[in-house]
């Protein structure tokens, strides 16, 4: 409740904003430049509260961009373009307007604990996931690839060669093992592969432990010294399997030395949540000129470089918000938004001291798609509604 009362407040301070420096010359804001910056605070505040945040997340360890946008790649999910526009909503869904929407998390393993001579992948869990999405699919991405001492000319052998992957799911003992699921491939070669673990996220995420982390062991029967599974080492001088060996690598992981090659060989899940918005074709208002006069669309670009938010928002670079600017006076009938607008500006033009009267002001508004990390460096793509201006009318 606090949230979506900061956030009216955010869109008040729009409004006067953009009242005060375009249509009343009276109190106009003098520096341009400040009205600019005050709009773009007022937009930051805005993209926290829809995203239930209190400020902004603390990345003392960023993964690389290009490490987070290949993996985005790697699950077919899309990335948005560079103004992170979405086709608009249709509002009769029923459905919470205002809120973020995630569609997608990518969330990369956690060296765990060893288990007869394997690593165990740790998953934790995003703090919105349990009670706020309904998961639709999940897949588990593992990277094979040819062991150091198999010789180049000995890979075509591998043509005949069948390798199976097979993941399971390890409870609070680690004695407790339970097959999840496993991927057969006819011939063995190198590159990613996925592993379908729908269901068992679907249940760890629904049930009574979703406070918990998800862990997984991946076994590769087949691979014996020709192929290997990448999961947290990166120094070709060691061993790429899922034998510990590289207790040092793992130490720095799990404190927070992340290492950019290194993280972007590790396995991670991509996990798919239920969108239950409609979509409708966009249509567009007006642009302002160089001098508007009557009622119109400015565009506002926002850069979340400039903004200082480089670090965690990984895609896209900005955004083109928009505002509504220009005036309402004058107008006929069929120009105004709606009747009930109309109505009102023919009693200010009968009863000249009324203090009522049109205002310019947005009539349109679609949703900016965002990918960014939050605290545990979890990848969440979201939606989130009403953050760009498409149209202007008077109201």
């Amino acid at each position: 409740m606090a949230l979506r009362i900061h956030a009216s407040i955010t869109l008040l301070v729009l409004s006067w904003c953009r009242h005060a420096f375009t249509t009343c010359p009276e109190c106009a804001v003098s520096d341009q430049q400040q009205a600019t910056r005050i709009k773009l605070e007022a937009i930051k505040q805005q993209i926290l509260s829809k995203l239930h945040l209190q400020d902004r997340p603390n990345i003392t360890s960023p993964l690389a961009r290009e490490v987070a946008l290949e993996a985005l790649r790697r699950t077919q999910g899309g990335i948005p373009d560079e103004e992170g526009t979405e086709p608009e909503e249709d509002d009769t869904g029923g459905r919470d307007d205002y809120y973020a929407r995630t569609s997608e998390i990518i969330a990369f393993a956690e060296p765990g604990q060893s288990l007869n001579g394997h690593y165990l992948l740790d998953f934790y869990p995003h703090e919105y996931l349990h009670n706020k999405l309904r998961v639709t699919a999940a897949t588990l991405w593992i990277q094979l690839r040819y062991s150091p001492s198999l010789p180049v000319e000995s890979r075509a052998q591998l043509r005949n060669k069948h390798v199976t992957l097979y993941a399971f799911r390890v409870g609070n003992s680690t004695e407790q093992l339970s097959h999840v699921t496993s991927y057969h491939q006819g011939t063995a070669h190198a590159g990613w592969r996925r592993l379908d673990v729908g269901e068992v996220v679907q249940q760890w995420l629904s049930g009574s432990d979703n406070r918990d982390k998800l862990t997984l062991l991946v076994d590769c029967t087949g691979c014996n010294s020709k192929l290997e599974m990448v999961l947290f080492n990166e120094d070709d001088t060691t061993t790429y399997s899922n034998h510990v060996t590289a207790t040092t690598t793992a130490r720095r992981i799990r404190h927070g030395g992340h290492d950019h090659q290194l993280l972007n060989l590790r396995p991670f899940l991509s996990i798919a949540t239920e969108t239950t918005e409609q979509r409708r074709s966009r249509r567009h208002s007006r642009t302002c000129g160089d001098t508007p006069s009557h009622c119109c669309r400015q565009n506002l670009y926002v850069n979340f470089k400039d903004l200082g938010w480089g670090d965690w928002i990984i895609a896209p670079k900005g955004y083109y918000a928009n505002f509504c600017m220009g005036s309402c006076s004058g107008r006929r009938g069929f120009s105004y938004h709606n009747f009930h607008t109309h109505i009102i500006e023919e009693y200010r033009n009968r009863n000249p001291y009324a203090s009522i009267h049109p205002c310019c002001a947005p009539t349109r508004l679609s949703s900016m798609s965002l990918i960014y990390f939050d605290t545990d460096l979890n990848i969440i793509k979201t939606d989130l509604p009403k953050m760009i201006v498409d149209e202007c009318g008077c109201t």
